[in-house]
């Protein structure tokens, strides 16, 4: 997976404007809370958006514990997938081609999160890795999240969800995203993260 990221994304040390944080279950919340508030501290005009139905509001608590400020914070619980972590993220943050956003997540999940990411326009996305305890990552269930990632990575293509998105889908699909996010209350500015 390394190997693979390192022949698409481009490593570049420049600030970003956003720290998009994506959910990926239980075990991994505080390491990607604590990975999101570690960068911020040394990057304090980046704003934080976590992305995750069931961890955003797990990861905004965690986040405003640490002591980043609400301000600088916000999320959806919307999204139940990769492809809708970038839709989520991209009706609700709304980048401008020069928007340079870091983005968080584990080793298996982060090219086909990049992937995604930058076929719904993010232009400038620099990888993050959250590492993995080493227990977890000699474990079964490590073994498991591989295999499934590459199938999902297989499955993406198939499905055509790296390639950048036609205006006319890109509106179509913007108009959905926002038409869940009321529906389902899915916007989580941090100040009502324990809603």
């Amino acid at each position: 997976m390394k190997g693979m990221l390192s022949l698409f994304v481009e490593a570049d040390d420049a600030p970003v404007d956003t720290i998009v944080v994506l959910g990926r279950g239980p075990n991994d919340l505080a390491d990607r809370a604590l990975a999101a508030a570690q960068y911020w501290q040394d990057n304090q005009s980046a704003n934080i958006f976590v992305s995750g139905m069931m961890d955003a509001p797990v990861i905004i608590d965690v986040l405003q514990e640490m002591g980043i400020p609400a301000t600088q914070i916000s999320g959806e619980r919307c999204s139940e997938s990769t492809w809708e972590n970038a839709l989520f993220s991209d009706a609700l943050l709304q980048p401008s081609a020069n928007d340079r956003i870091l983005l968080i997540t584990d080793e298996p999940h982060m090219l086909r999160s990049v992937w995604v990411f930058k076929g719904f326009g993010f232009k400038q996305v620099e990888p993050y890795v959250v590492e993995q305890h080493p227990v977890i990552s000699l474990s079964p269930k490590r073994a498991y999240r591989m295999l499934r990632e590459y199938a999902a990575l297989a499955k993406y293509g198939v499905l055509g969800r790296y390639f950048p998105t036609t205006p006319e889908q890109h509106l179509k699909a913007e108009a959905a995203a926002n038409f869940r996010v009321e529906d389902w209350n899915c916007y989580l500015p941090a100040t009502q993260s324990t809603d």
